[in-house]
């Protein structure tokens, strides 16, 4: 038993690195030996496994080389990351060795590390260039199965060409002009970087011809130095990288091919030379952020004074035939007395002012008429003496007194008559005033004679000896939130835009109205005010209505364009002015901004924001959906930038399902294949819309041409076509998708898209 322990210690120990095993750090790059430029990792899979003994590794590279299962048998102890221009990292013992496995059927290089911490590989990659192969016997230039990629706002372009036998001379120029035009229209975009290749005589001669100063060559910078053009065969490759507006439109690029001498064209010829297929990596990611919400707080609007006008009736009585008041009518001492406190508070409140005070007084008809004339004047003076006593004198000065004093007729006793139903008495006096319309005091005295004058009539004649206040009230003070309300729901022309609030009101209501439909009309309306105003949109409505557009997915990168500062580094950057604090570059602004343009497919500008908005958890997310979609979730030339795109592609896994199997898929590696598919019973079991069950058949319809690209296997042929049709049936929009694809391939989604319209 003993013994037995003892030899697995020893086989355990024996595994372990020993000292002189140091694991370190090995940078390269992996070059095509045919180009001698870095193989473009977009458009051909590498993958790298690195082994602490030599000895694995030459069993996993006889493995992978001496039968079709190409899988990794011998687990590698460390996997290396390779970023788009063929530049890799891995780590691994110094004395063991890096398999490195370019594109299908290509060798497996093995190399062993031997300390080396940089180790450049050259590989022969035939994938791309095997139709070579095939067109040695062609007459005419050829462009040998373009390929495309749109990652961000760059389309990356590769093709390689080949020149037929006795095509060229080395006395001869070659010159490929490539054109970039729209797949649709054929609009021409502009002209791409030339590629110029010289025949060895050509070069010589031409220096001379330049008095050996090659800078006055227009071309001469374009040259291919190492790859000079001769009477053979010859196969090159174009490749470019093009900055797009919209990278969801097709590219084409026309290659002009020219051949020249010193002094003419030889000959011309026009290729398209970039697929009509581009693949677009990920396209299928789903951005899921809330749009930011900006606090009112931070942004007060400074209310607006607004003037309130109220106006009261006192009524005061007079004693019988005098101008004094009746003190002791009850009702008379105790309006008196309110009078008084009132016009107190009215000059006491703050922002309040008395305007104007009207002062009417009447005289019953009762007696002589122009007596009574004169006895309203007096009362009339009196009250007002009376009124100007409560204020100060300064006050009373600067009130405007309107005052008047009539005498009441008798057919305003006959109408208080008539309200208690003794219509008899009111037609007996309405008989008199008829018989004479304009003597009042023979009115007067009939009515007096009259057998119902003591026992009805004089009742009522107190009522009509009285003064009548009436006072205009001025407050200045800011109007409540219901006040403002109010106003806004009782008037048509505050809500149609016919009328205009303040900007303080309009902030009021940004916070109480609640309807998003009636919001965004409010919005609008409000900026369209502050326009007029300050000649400068507002960002609160702004923000506001950008919320609204993303949560409806609609575009318009407009509205908060003037509210972002590029040429300061930073969100939230508070700024003292005169009038209070400046916030510039506020974060839900920015954020907004940025997923505006990755709405609107605007990689560049939302990569820019992605710099400003602060690293926090909560923008953690959208500031990796700008990395990803702007291609930045592999690879990378520094440890800093591997870690960062590292970062950026397990933040979007965490996301959804359907995001984890569209970034995997990106990553065009066996390793992450296998994720992807590992993941897609979630997306299963998550999708909830016709678009996500479509996309489901789509995204299998890929992950079979991946996992059997190597192998002419007829199941997984219709396995891929019965997935494309069933996702043509779910959303028939994929058709057009599907159509540009470079990610499906063409025959394959001819005869899915065939069977699909006829079993329609």
């Amino acid at each position: 038993m003993k013994r037995f322990i003892l030899i697995i210690l020893f086989l355990s120990v024996a595994h372990l690195p020993s000292e002189s095993q140091n694991i370190i750090y090995v940078t390269g790059t992996i070059y095509d030996k045919l180009t001698k430029k870095p193989v473009n990792v977009s458009n051909i899979e590498v993958e790298i496994y690195a082994y602490n003994t030599v000895a694995a590794a030459l069993e996993q590279k006889q493995l992978m080389e001496n039968s079709e299962f190409t899988e990794v048998v011998v687990s590698p102890d460390y996997t290396g990351v390779v970023d788009r221009n063929g530049y890799y990292m891995v780590n691994v013992a110094s004395t063991g060795a890096i398999l490195y496995k370019i594109g299908i059927g290509n060798d497996i290089i093995l190399e062993e590390v031997n300390d080396r911490l940089t180790i450049d590989v050259y590989a022969i990659v035939e994938n791309y260039l095997q139709a070579a192969v095939a067109s040695a016997d062609r007459l005419e230039i050829g462009a040998l199965e373009p390929q495309s990629d749109i990652e961000g706002n760059y389309l990356y372009l590769m093709t390689p060409y080949s020149i037929p036998s006795n095509t060229a001379k080395s006395n001869v120029r070659l010159i490929l002009q490539p054109i970039l035009f729209y797949a649709d229209t054929k609009d021409t975009i502009r002209y791409l970087k030339p590629q110029v290749i010289d025949g060895a005589e050509y070069s010589i001669n031409l220096l001379r011809k330049m008095d050996f100063h090659p800078e006055n060559d227009k071309l001469y910078r374009y040259v291919d130095k190492e790859h000079p053009l001769t009477s053979e065969k010859q196969t090159f490759v174009w490749s470019d990288s093009v900055y797009v507006e919209d990278p969801m439109r097709n590219y084409t690029v026309t290659g002009c091919f020219q051949f020249e001498d010193y002094s003419r064209i030889l000959k011309y010829t026009e290729q398209p030379i970039s697929s009509m297929r581009p693949r677009r990596p990920t396209r299928f990611l789903k951005i899921d952020v809330a749009p930011f919400v900006l606090n009112p707080d931070d942004y007060p609007e400074s209310p607006k004074r607004e003037r309130f006008t109220t106006e009261k009736e006192i009524s005061i009585l007079f004693d019988i035939n005098k101008a004094t008041f009746d003190m002791t009518d009850s009702i008379t001492v105790k309006s008196l007395e309110n009078l008084r406190k009132t016009l107190l508070d009215v000059i006491g409140e703050e922002g309040s002012k008395l305007k104007e005070f009207h002062i009417a007084c009447v005289a019953s008809p009762d007696g002589n008429y122009e007596k009574n004339v004169s006895l309203a004047g007096r009362r009339m003076d009196n009250a007002i003496l009376a009124i100007r006593s409560y204020l100060p004198k300064k006050t009373g000065e600067s009130v405007y007194w309107v005052s008047s004093s009539r005498v009441a007729g008798w057919e305003e006793v006959a109408v208080l008559l008539e309200k208690d139903g003794k219509d008899h008495e009111a037609a007996v006096i309405r008989d008199i005033v008829s018989q004479y319309p304009k003597d009042q005091t023979i009115q007067s005295r009939k009515i007096r004679n009259l057998p119902e004058y003591r026992s009805v009539i004089v009742d009522y004649l107190p009522g009509l000896r009285s003064v009548r206040y009436s006072y205009t009230q001025e407050i200045y003070r800011n109007p409540t939130g219901e006040e403002i309300l109010r106003k806004y729901q009782n008037d048509p022309g505050f809500r149609n835009g016919d009328k205009r609030l303040t900007t303080y009101e309009y902030w009021k209501l940004f916070q109480m109205v609640e309807d998003p439909a009636e919001l965004d009309s409010l919005y609008r309306m409000a900026n369209r005010v502050h326009m007029e105003i300050t000649g400068k949109p507002w960002i609160i409505p702004s923000n506001a209505l950008a919320a609204s557009a993303i949560r409806r997915g609609e575009v318009d990168t407009t509205l908060l364009a003037p509210f972002v500062n590029y040429t300061v580094s930073n969100t939230d950057v508070r700024i003292k002015r005169s009038f209070g604090d400046e916030i510039i570059n506020p974060e839900p602004v920015v954020a907004n901004q940025m997923i505006m343009y990755l709405n609107a497919r605007n990689f560049m500008q939302a990569s820019r924001l992605s710099r400003i908005l602060k690293d926090s958890d909560t923008n953690a997310v959208l500031k990796s959906y700008a990395m990803a979609l702007g291609g930045y979730y592999k690879g990378g030339k520094t440890p800093e930038e591997m870690a960062e795109a590292q970062k950026v592609f397990h933040t979007i896994e965490k996301t959804s399902p359907f995001n984890k199997v569209v970034i995997n898929l990106a990553m065009r590696l066996k390793t992450n294949d296998k994720i992807a598919e590992k993941t897609m019973p979630e997306c299963e079991a998550a999708a909830e819309t016709t678009y996500e069950k479509a996309l489901i058949q789509y995204l299998w319809a890929i992950i079979y041409q991946r996992k059997f690209m190597s192998r002419n296997d007829i199941l997984s042929d219709m396995e891929r076509q019965e997935r494309l049709i069933e996702c043509f049936k779910i959303d028939p929009s994929f058709i057009e998708i599907a159509e540009s694809d470079g990610y499906i391939d063409h025959d394959i989604f001819q005869a899915a898209r065939d069977m699909y319209l006829i079993q329609r």
